[in-house]
């Protein structure tokens, strides 16, 4: 019967995966089409498809995930494809509202036609300015002037003898004033004496009364009449006529400045203008402001004061991308003042209102042009960490109601035939993208085992697409350094090598011992902690790690797992646990596990281990004679126990 250790002893090759080059079916990445859709990630596709084709309010979509797994990328090729099927959303203007010139009005108008009326109405000013003045110059006008004067003097003439004769009918004359028509009572064909008025019977009294406010009524019907036959002139004809542009400042230059903005009214502001778009809009906004999001109201300078109106208004990023999509970084809104709660509120009321945030902690509120607000029906993407969701989710009452979706990003995928061939498949977009050189199938098999490598996984491959993108990069380089039409399995290893090199030389701090059984990189992404396990006697499928084998768990727990035979960080054997207590109490098996003291430092609490482990610190092992004696074990420069080989005791 083979020894303890010989039958748990791991063998060389079976430390590192590795792929043959002759299983992948080219000879370089010339021949592999480059991907066009997202890698390794069916469940966050699955999860934008669904968030894009629900139309309903309230299941905007949160892409959480680490940096450099595609999120963005991935989201944007899905949306501008699901974009492309989509109608064109209108174009929207504002134009002066005469009735409240302090809000103006908003319209959509179709996709297009925006400039074209803007275009219009500029040239119906310019034409109405030369035309009118011509008009106004020629012999038929001054005839047709005359009549229209003429006309106007006899429907008033005929209003004020109506308007007489009714009140003559009553007993009451009319007298022009400067504050309008007065109404007098008449005695005798005469004005009655204020006398002769206060000794009238009260009944006599009532009555006069009575047919004064009859002929006051008519009195106001008429001269409302005669009003409306003024309106029938142009009101602002004189701003129409031409005038002579003064050379200095002055009340003609004042003058000739108001002319010019009253006739700014009649013209178009094109807010949002979708001419030659093709589909739904997809906005990406790199800087989320406030302004940049909700849109502004500029002001200019007339005459030394600064002013605005409805010209002045500017479109945010949810006017642009309104009737398609709105791609937000999660933390970019965060971070900047009052774009958070200004994007919600616009998402909950399903309006763009544009409105200045200093308002609302002003001391006296100013006089300025609010626009009417903009319906809104736009699909809201917002890409950011996994932890920051989390928070979201439980202090921000409105964001589960508003953000139903998730797309969870993985930081890795499982190493298969489909994404062996999706890891060559995102080279061929790379080399094609960057215009590097193509890479020999040698060299193809070495990033997927360095993929691998990241993952710290026999059967994962990372995710982190922006890692492989830099190291096909680096690998070029180190290709062209050395001559090489194509990119060798040898630039990948010099690629990897100088990349340690100069995460070495520049996180500053790097420890390590022969073996690499403990080291990290500080500030390093790839933020580590190698976790040095002793497996001994075991029947029970806990492992095949023997004496000193080392396994990287990251800031996990060291977990075992019985299918794998090695100790996997990302999933626990309850099963294994119970079965190497029971094969412990019989006496004959043991497990002991020996950790760093950087795991207690970062309180990193595993069950699973303590379960295994807790039992021997009190138990005799078979394995540490001095410690079975009831010696003491080692003591070290920290102070902890050590076992016999010197290694720290959990």
């Amino acid at each position: 019967m083979k020894a303890l250790h010989e039958r748990l002893a791991v063998k060389l090759e079976d430390l590192r995966r590795r792929l043959d080059p002759a299983a992948l079916p080219f000879q370089t990445t010339a021949e592999v089409t480059p991907v066009k859709t997202t890698i390794g990630q069916p469940r966050a596709a699955e999860a934008i498809a669904f968030a894009l084709e629900v139309g309903a309010r309230g299941f905007h979509l949160y892409a959480a995930g680490s940096p450099g797994t595609g999120r963005e990328s991935a989201v944007l090729a899905a949306v501008r494809s699901f974009a492309a099927t989509r109608p064109t959303p209108p174009d929207w203007v504002y134009v002066h509202n005469f009735a409240e010139p302090d809000r103006p009005r908003a319209f959509p108008i179709p996709a297009g036609q925006g400039r074209k009326l803007a275009m219009a109405m500029t040239s119906f000013l310019e034409a109405a300015q030369r035309e009118i003045p011509r008009a106004f110059e020629s012999e038929d006008y001054a005839r047709r002037r005359q009549q229209s004067l003429a006309e106007v003097s006899t429907r008033r003439a005929k209003l004020i003898a109506d308007l007489r004769a009714f009140a003559q009918a009553r007993e009451f004359a009319l007298e022009m004033t400067p504050n309008g028509i007065a109404n007098i009572p008449l005695h005798n064909g005469q004005p009655m004496p204020p006398e002769v008025f206060a000794q009238l019977q009260p009944g006599t009294k009532a009555e006069l009364e009575q047919r004064g406010q009859q002929v006051q009524a008519q009195v106001g019907a008429s001269m409302r009449q005669m009003r409306q036959i003024e309106k029938d002139l142009p009101e602002h004809l004189h701003d129409f006529l031409p005038v002579a542009e003064p050379e200095q400042p002055g009340p003609a230059a004042a003058h000739a400045l108001q002319r010019r903005e009253r006739l700014a009214r009649y013209e178009v502001n094109v807010l949002i203008d979708n001419s030659g778009m093709t589909g739904a809009p997809v906005v990406v906004e790199r800087n989320p402001t406030y302004y940049n999001l909700i849109g502004r109201q500029d002001y200019r300078a007339v005459l030394g004061t600064m002013v605005t109106d409805f010209r002045q208004v500017k479109p945010g990023a949810l006017h642009r991308a309104n009737g398609g999509f709105l791609v937000l970084h999660a933390l970019d809104v965060i971070h900047s003042p009052f774009a958070w709660e200004a994007l919600k509120r616009a998402l909950v009321s399903g309006e763009a209102r544009i409105e200045n945030p200093g308002e609302q902690v002003a001391t006296l509120p100013s006089a300025r042009p609010r626009p009417e607000p903009i319906p809104l029906d736009l699909k809201v993407v917002l890409i950011g960490p996994a932890a920051l969701y989390q928070s979201l989710h439980h202090v921000d009452v409105e964001f589960p109601e508003l953000f139903g979706v998730k797309a969870d990003f993985a930081p890795d995928m499982d190493w298969s035939e489909e994404n062996l061939a999706s890891y060559s498949a995102f080279l061929s977009l790379v080399v094609h993208d960057r215009g590097l050189r193509h890479f020999d199938r040698s060299a193809v098999a070495r990033v997927v085992e360095h993929g691998a490598r990241l993952r710290d996984h026999q059967r994962k491959l990372t995710a982190r697409f922006l890692d492989v993108a830099r190291l096909a990069v680096e690998a070029s380089h180190w290709a062209g350094k050395a001559g090489h039409e194509v990119v060798l399995a040898e630039d990948v290893d010099a690629a990897i090598a100088t990349r340690g090199d100069r995460r070495r030389n520049g996180h500053g701090r790097h420890r390590g011992r022969a073996g690499g059984t403990g080291q990290r990189a500080v500030g390093d992404r790839r933020r580590r902690l190698r976790l040095r396990a002793a497996v001994a006697g075991d029947r029970t499928g806990l492992g095949r790690a023997g004496d000193g084998a080392e396994h990287r768990a990251g800031d996990r727990a060291l977990r075992p797992d019985p299918l794998e035979r090695v100790f996997d960080p990302d999933r626990v054997s309850a099963s294994a646990v119970r079965a190497g207590l029971a094969a412990l109490a019989g006496g004959d098996d043991y497990l002991r596990a020996v950790v760093r003291r950087d795991r207690r430092r970062l309180g990193v609490v595993d069950r699973a281990l303590c379960l295994v482990v807790g039992p021997l610190r009190s138990a005799a092992e078979p394995g540490n004679r001095r410690h079975r004696r009831g010696e003491p074990a080692r003591r070290g420069a920290s102070g902890r126990g050590r076992d016999a080989q010197g290694r720290r005791v959990l």
